[in-house]
């Protein structure tokens, strides 16, 4: 018995539903798919604008920064010993905070037993910051002693690893040339070192030309950048340039 029309008909009807409802199914991944890819690239756009802005304050806040340690009037300039200054920039949040190189312990002139006192003031055991100190003993003691020319050839003492490093580095330089800090610059882990008590600063005291500024903008809903930048002040009398950037980062 062959089916009627009507037969065809329904299994027609119920082919063209499922092709339908696998379509429907199909165009919904795909505008998710979609509706997915196009949150993703306001967060990246939202991102990269936040980002932008923040990367810029932050390097207005650099310039502010050394347009008042190069003013000529020291009632303008700021204290180069770490405090932090407080400023509001296009609704922008800035920190800033210029360290002196003059108060920090120099890898090229220091005696390695400071290095080993700051070593143990930032938190490293006894034993590895005497071996810290023995490396750079032997550094200086060898027939051709090789100075530091950036912080991060500390590394190559051995005991120096990336753990201690990151916590020695904000009070280490090869800019300063003295072979004891000026505790007047010097920051509350070096004076320990030292073994002196906190110290009221300076105020106008020379802090020499090669600074360390650090600027951090942030936004209303916590979003941040921030630099770190170590200058030499007027490198030279002909130069276009006010300072000249020895180290950068981000």
């Amino acid at each position: 018995m062959k089916p009627g029309p009507y037969c065809l008909r329904g299994k027609q009807r119920g082919v063209a539903l499922l092709i339908t409802l696998w379509a429907l199914a199909l165009l919904s991944l795909i505008m998710a798919g979609v509706v997915t890819a196009v949150r993703l690239e306001n967060r990246q756009s939202q991102y990269l604008l936040q980002s932008t802005r923040t990367q810029l304050a932050a390097e207005a806040g650099l310039a502010l920064a050394i347009q008042h340690m190069g003013s000529l009037q020291r009632e303008q300039q700021w204290v180069a010993d770490g405090r932090p200054y407080h400023l509001d920039f296009d609704k922008i949040r800035l920190t800033l905070e210029i360290q002196s190189e003059l108060g920090k312990v120099d890898l090229n002139s220091t005696s390695p037993e400071l290095l080993a006192r700051l070593a143990l003031t930032v938190g490293a055991p006894a034993n590895q910051a005497r071996q810290v100190a023995a490396a750079l003993r032997a550094r200086q003691e060898s027939n051709e002693p090789t100075p530091f020319r950036t912080l991060e050839e500390a590394t190559q003492l051995a005991g120096m690893d990336s753990s201690l490093f990151s916590r020695i580095e904000p009070y280490i330089t090869v800019w300063s040339g003295y072979d004891q800090p000026i505790a007047a610059f010097a920051a509350p882990p070096v004076k320990e070192a030292m073994g002196l008590k906190t110290l009221t600063p300076l105020e106008g005291a020379d802090p020499g030309q090669v600074l360390t500024v650090k600027s951090q903008a942030e936004l209303d809903n916590g979003f941040r950048s921030a630099l770190s930048v170590t200058l030499l002040l007027n490198p030279t009398e002909s130069s276009a340039q006010p300072y000249r950037v020895l180290r950068w980062q981000e």
